[in-house]
C-alpha cells in the first residue's frame, strides 16, 4: 500500500542547497577549464572549447533556477495549509498536519467519554461513546456518536433514538445487573448511509414488546438509523408480524441487542432472549432454544443462527456472535469480523465462561442459513478481509478456508497475535513451556522473533466497570511487519521492565524500538498502542498506528521523548525513520491518548482536554484530527448574531503550541543510559470533570483474549 500523504521532509532544503551549490562548482570548472587552457589549441580544439563553453552556461543556469526553487521552498515552508498551522500554532508538527477539531465546539462541557473511540480507515468518520447526550440528540440519552468530516469541518450525529413512544433514556452504565437500559454498540454500513444502535423507546409501531413491569418497561430492541433522512425503523424483527412480548422468554426480558450487519446492509443480526418465529430450517427442532439466541434478518425474513450441525439447538448454552457479544450484560470476546463482508456466513459460539456446556459446546460456521460447521479450537479470533479465512484457537491456532472446508494448523500451543489482511502470516505467542516467545507464521513456517515473547503485552492495568480491550500488536496489511509491546530489552536500550513499543522486520528479521527514548534515558513509565473501543462490533486497533513499510508508527507514553513534553503524562508521539515527533501538546494537566490512525496514516487522532485549536472553547475532552495538510480557519461568530448570519471583523485567534525545534529529538535506537531509572514524580491529579473519563478508560485486563460472561 502506498501512503498518499503530502510531506515535506526536514532534509529537503538543505539537500536542495547542497545540489545547487555543487552544480555552480561544477559550472565554473567548466567555464574556467576553457580559460586555463589559455587558448592552447594542443589541449583545447575551437570545437571542445566552444562546447565545454556552452555546457558551462547552461549547468550555471540550471543551478540558480534549483538555488531559486529551494529557497523559495525553505522560506514558505512547503505548507499548502500554513495559514492554519500558523493559526493554531501547529508548525511544530510533522509532514504539515494541522489539528482538526473532531466533537463538537458547544456541547455544555460534555466531555466524558465511554472509553476509546474508533477511527473508520478513510479517517473522514469518526464513533465514539458519550456519557452525557451530545447535541441533536432525539432523547436525554447518552450512546453512540457519529463524527464526519465535511469540506468547511466536522459534524456530528447523535444516533440517541428519538422519545416519541413508551419507554426510557438509555446509559451508557447499566442500572442493574442483567436490567435497564444501556447501550455500547452500533454498526454501520459500508457506505455510512445507515446506522444500526439499540433504543430503549418503542419509536416504530411494529415494536410492541414493553411489559408494565417497571424495571423492563422500554426494554432495548435494535433499530436502523437512515442517516441521510433520519428516519428510525425496527431492525429486529421475528419472521412474521409486529415484534411482541409475547415472544419474551419466561423470566428473560432483558431486550434484543445489534450483533453486527453486512457491509450493505442486506443481513442485519441481532442477540435475543426473545423466542422469535424463524424460517424453519431442515432438521431444526419445533420447540424454542432455552437461552440467548442469534438471529439473522435478511430478504424480510428471520432466520435463527444457532443451529447445530444436527440441526438442534443447544439446550444447555447460549449462542453468540463470534466469541461473544452482549446479551445479557457485557460481553468481552471477540466479534469484528465474525460476519463476512456480504453476509452469507458468521461464526457464532455455545459456551459459557468458566462452566462445561457439553457437547454442544464448540465454535460454528453458519453458511446461507443452511448448514453449520463445527470448527478447531474452542474461540473464534479473527477472519481475512475478504472474508475466506477464519481463525480460532484453543488448544493451538488452527485456519479453516471457507472455499474449499480445509483446515489448517498453525500451531499446537499458543495464541493468536495478529495476522496480514490476507490471512497468509500470522503471529501468534507461546506463552509457556520450552517454546516461549512470538512466532511468525509465514506461509506454513514459523520463525521465533528473537528474544520478544517473555515480556509480550506485560503491563499492569487495573479493571473497573468497562470489558475494554487493550491492544498488544498490529500487523502490516502484509504482514511483513509487526508492531507490538514488550517489557523485555530486546535492543541494547534499558527498559527496567516497563513497556516499550517495538516494530519487527520480517525481511530482516530486525527488531527496531520506537518508544525509547533518544537520549538513552531510563524509561519513566509504559508505553502503550491505542486502547479499543467498548463497541465490540468495531475493531479494538487501528492498521494505520504502523505503515505498510514500517517506517511510521503512533504510539503514546509517560516519558517525555522531546523537550517540549513536560507535563509528566501521557502524550502521543510519532516514530518516522528514526525520528520521534510530539503530536499532542506535552503540556496539559489530563494527558492525551491515541485514540485511532486513519489507513494511510494521513490522520492520527487523539481525546484530549488541550485546546489545540482557538475552535475549542470548552474545558471538557475533546477529540482531536492531526491531518496532514489539514486545518479549518477561525471564523467566530460575533456575539449577538442568530445562527452565525451576520459576520464582524475577525477576532484575533489565539496562539497553540512551542516552536518547531522544540519537538525533535534523534535518530535511530539510542545509546542506553547507566544509571538506574530515578524515582518517577507523583502524576498531578487529573481534572474533576475527568473522573468518569479515566474511571472507564482504566478498565482493562492485560490479556486481551477474555470470554463473553454470562
Amino acid at each position: 500500500m502506498r501512503r498518499t500523504k503530502q510531506i515535506v521532509s526536514s532534509s529537503t532544503p538543505a539537500t536542495g542547497v547542497l545540489a545547487a551549490v555543487l552544480a555552480i562548482a561544477m559550472s565554473l570548472f567548466l567555464l574556467l577549464t576553457p580559460a586555463v587552457a589559455g587558448g592552447n589549441t594542443a589541449a583545447v580544439s575551437p570545437t571542445t572549447f566552444n562546447c565545454v563553453l556552452a555546457l558551462g552556461f547552461v549547468s550555471l543556469a540550471i543551478a540558480i533556477l534549483v538555488l531559486f526553487l529551494v529557497t523559495t521552498l525553505a522560506l514558505g515552508a512547503g505548507c499548502s495549509n500554513e495559514e492554519v498551522r500558523a493559526e493554531q500554532g501547529a508548525g511544530r508538527l510533522p509532514d504539515c498536519r494541522a489539528f482538526e477539531l473532531v466533537t463538537p465546539e458547544i456541547k455544555a462541557d460534555n466531555g466524558n467519554f465511554a472509553g476509546n473511540g474508533y477511527v473508520f480507515p478513510d479517517g473522514n468518520h469518526v464513533y465514539y461513546n458519550s456519557v452525557l447526550p451530545m447535541p441533536g440528540a432525539g432523547s436525554g440519552a447518552s450512546g453512540n456518536v457519529l463524527s464526519s468530516r465535511t469540506a468547511s469541518g466536522w459534524v456530528t450525529t447523535s444516533l440517541a433514538p428519538p422519545a416519541t413512544g413508551p419507554g426510557s433514556a438509555i446509559t451508557v452504565l447499566p442500572t442493574s445487573p442483567g436490567g435497564g437500559n444501556y447501550a455500547t454498540n452500533a454498526a454501520f454500513t459500508g457506505d455510512f448511509s445507515q446506522a444500526f444502535v439499540e433504543s430503549g423507546f418503542d419509536t416504530d409501531p411494529l415494536d410492541q414488546d414493553y411489559t408494565v413491569d417497571p424495571e423492563f418497561r422500554g426494554t432495548l430492541d435494535a433499530y436502523r438509523l437512515d442517516l441521510s433522512s433520519g428516519a428510525w425503523s425496527l431492525a429486529a424483527l421475528p419472521d412474521k408480524g409486529p415484534m411482541t412480548a409475547s415472544f419474551n422468554a419466561p423470566g428473560r426480558n432483558r431486550g434484543t441487542f445489534i450483533a453486527g450487519v453486512s457491509e450493505n446492509g442486506g443481513h442485519v443480526f441481532f442477540q435475543s432472549w426473545d423466542q422469535l418465529p424463524v424460517v424453519p430450517a431442515p432438521g431444526q427442532p419445533s420447540e424454542m432454544h432455552p437461552f440467548d439466541m442469534l438471529y439473522d434478518r435478511t430478504g424480510g425474513h428471520t432466520y435463527a443462527v444457532g443451529v447445530l450441525p444436527d440441526g438442534t439447538f443447544s439446550q444447555t448454552c447460549p449462542t453468540t456472535l463470534g466469541d461473544g457479544v452482549k446479551g445479557v450484560y457485557f460481553g468481552t470476546g471477540r466479534v469484528y469480523g465474525a460476519i463476512s463482508p456480504d453476509g452469507t456466513n458468521v461464526v457464532f459460539t455455545t459456551r459459557y465462561e468458566g462452566s462445561p456446556c457439553g457437547p454442544s459446546e464448540g465454535v460454528y460456521l453458519r453458511e446461507n442459513n443452511a448448514r453449520t460447521i463445527k470448527l478447531a479450537g474452542v474461540g473464534f479470533v479473527a477472519r481475512s478481509s475478504d472474508g475466506s479465512k477464519v481463525f480460532t484457537e484453543g488448544g493451538g491456532v488452527f485456519e479453516y478456508d471457507v472455499a474449499t472446508g480445509v483446515t489448517s494448523t498453525i500451531t499446537t500451543e499458543g495464541e493468536f497475535v495478529a495476522s496480514s489482511a490476507d490471512g497468509s502470516r500470522v503471529y501468534y505467542l507461546n506463552s509457556g513451556g520450552s517454546n516461549l516467545g512470538l512466532y511468525l507464521w509465514d506461509r506454513g513456517t514459523s520463525v521465533l522473533i528473537p528474544r520478544a515473547g517473555e515480556g509480550f503485552g506485560n503491563s499492569t492495568l487495573s479493571s473497573a466497570v468497562f470489558p475494554l480491550f487493550r491492544v498488544d500488536a498490529v500487523a502490516t496489511p502484509d504482514g511483513s511487519r509487526l508492531l507490538f509491546l514488550d517489557s523485555a530489552d530486546l535492543t541494547s536500550y534499558k527498559q527496567f521492565g516497563y513497556v516499550e513499543a517495538y516494530v519487527y522486520n520480517a525481511g530482516t528479521g530486525g527488531v527496531t524500538c520506537v518508544s525509547c527514548n533518544p537520549t538513552g534515558v531510563p524509561p519513566l513509565g509504559n508505553a502503550s498502542l491505542m486502547y479499543g473501543s467498548i463497541n465490540q462490533l468495531l475493531p479494538d486497533y487501528s492498521v494505520g498506528e504502523v505503515s505498510p513499510d514500517g517506517s511510521r508508527v503512533f504510539f503514546e507514553t509517560v516519558d517525555a521523548l522531546v523537550p517540549q513534553d513536560t507535563n509528566g503524562l501521557s502524550d502521543v508521539y510519532e516514530w518516522e525513520n528514526g525520528r520521534i515527533y510530539l503530536i499532542s501538546s506535552g503540556q496539559g494537566t489530563a494527558g492525551s491518548k491515541l485514540s485511532g490512525v486513519s489507513s494511510t496514516g494521513r490522520d492520527v487522532f487523539l481525546t484530549t482536554t488541550d485546546r489545540l485549536a482557538p475552535q475549542d472553547i470548552e474545558s471538557a475532552a475533546q477529540i482531536y484530527d492531526a491531518r496532514v495538510g489539514g486545518g479549518f480557519l477561525y471564523r467566530p461568530f460575533v456575539p449577538g448574531c442568530d445562527s452565525g448570519q451576520c459576520q464582524g471583523p475577525q477576532t484575533p485567534a489565539p496562539l497553540f503550541g512551542a516552536p518547531a525545534s522544540a519537538t525533535f529529538v534523534g535518530l535511530g535506537n539510542p545509546v542506553p543510559a547507566a544509571s538506574a531509572p530515578a524515582v518517577k514524580a507523583k502524576t498531578k491529579p487529573k481534572a474533576k470533570h475527568k473522573k468518569k473519563k479515566t474511571r472507564a478508560k482504566k478498565a482493562r485486563k492485560s490479556n486481551h483474549r477474555r470470554r463473553a460472561s454470562r
